[in-house]
């Protein structure tokens, strides 16, 4: 049961971070690496891969997909 709830925990904090990271690379003042930092990642690489697993596309792609 622990494990269940520890999962469940951990899955929303990384929802909550990476759509908090998906608001801040949509505003256009911070890069992929700013990102991370901002929001505690301890590399940028940790963050792209949980931004990839929730939305299926790299940050950057984010980027490019929605630079109007």
């Amino acid at each position: 049961m622990s494990y269940i709830v520890k999962n469940s925990t951990q899955g929303a904090i990384v929802a909550r971070l990476t759509d908090a990271g998906r608001k801040k690379l949509s505003e256009g003042k911070l890069n992929v690496n700013e990102v991370s930092i901002k929001l505690g990642y301890s590399t940028a690489s940790h963050f792209i891969a949980a931004f990839k697993r929730r939305f299926g596309i790299t940050p950057r792609q984010y980027i490019v997909n929605n630079s109007y």
